[in-house]
């Protein structure tokens, strides 16, 4: 973990063994889910960066967009 700042924000680093890349420091992302309050829920946001190419930036992307809206059913379910 790199920071953390209860219950709003956490950043951490990822290395992905799709991207092809070693296994060093400087091939890692940094990921930070910043959340905030809103009328009647909470907004994630999540931001990482160390894409190397802009086709790498948009799959991870989708496979980020797709692992929020997975989120969002499981949380929206455990209102019901």
């Amino acid at each position: 973990m790199i920071e953390v700042e209860p219950p709003h924000r956490l950043v951490v680093t990822h290395f992905s063994p799709m991207s092809g890349q070693q296994d060093v420091p400087e091939n890692y992302h940094r990921l930070t889910y910043d959340l905030q309050a809103v009328d009647g829920g909470t907004r994630v946001v999540l931001e990482q960066d160390n894409n190397p190419t802009t086709d790498s930036a948009e799959h991870s992307a989708e496979s980020w967009r797709s692992m929020l809206e997975g989120l969002k059913k499981v949380a929206e379910s455990a209102d019901s």
